[in-house]
């Protein structure tokens, strides 16, 4: 996988590194592309393979829970894809997990905002279509997302959980998404998040 680093922290030599390949076990779509399921498959890619959607993207990091994924693009902005929602025999409640409000699975990456509206299903198979043709590489954004630049800083670090996610803003602010039922979100209670939501701790000991 590509990227200035990868997932488990290891810097990638070079710059002007593009792109992400990924390869393993696919069925929520966690690999950014969908795996089709053959004669005795599992829907397991055993070779890496480009994702397609981030093709001539500069990524600062990537992030790969158990069954979602992420990146951070060079602009600050995040993209998520992967499974939308945790098992129902986990007794988790409605927990959603990629932090865009949606309940169907994404096979390719989809913006990261805190008020843009689920991605709409493009087909039976439940996957969205990517909005990221019409997502700039700059601090702006689509009339359909407001990027987490806008907002007011950009994301410096991301961490996909198996449950739920995090990222940290340049300015020190953390936010956190999905399955809060251990109180692992940080916000004082047992809830789940639907979206990117500010942990108030680090808002009122943030450094200025």
């Amino acid at each position: 996988m590509r990227g200035n680093s990868i997932s488990g922290g290891v810097p990638w030599p070079g710059e002007n590194i593009k792109g992400l390949m990924s390869w393993g076990y696919g069925p929520y779509g966690q690999l950014g592309y969908p795996v089709i399921m053959s004669a005795g498959s599992d829907r397991v890619q055993t070779l890496p393979r480009e994702v397609e959607t981030l093709t001539g993207k500069k990524l600062n990091s990537i992030s790969c829970g158990s069954y979602i994924s992420g990146a951070v693009l060079d602009n600050g902005d995040v993209v998520v894809w992967g499974r939308a929602k945790a098992p129902a025999q986990l007794n988790t409640g409605n927990c959603l997990l990629l932090g865009i409000g949606s309940e169907v699975d994404q096979t390719m990456p989809q913006p990261l905002s805190l008020s843009s509206a689920p991605p709409t299903p493009s087909s039976s198979t439940g996957a969205g279509s990517s909005s990221l043709s019409h997502h700039s590489s700059s601090s702006s954004s689509s009339s359909s997302s407001v990027s987490l630049t806008a907002f007011g800083s950009p994301v410096v670090q991301l961490s996909m959980g198996v449950y739920h996610s995090a990222i940290v803003l340049e300015d020190g602010r953390l936010l956190t998404w999905g399955y809060g039922g251990n109180g692992q979100l940080g916000h004082g209670n047992r809830e789940n998040r639907e979206v990117p939501t500010p942990v108030e701790f680090f808002i009122k000991h943030v450094r200025k």
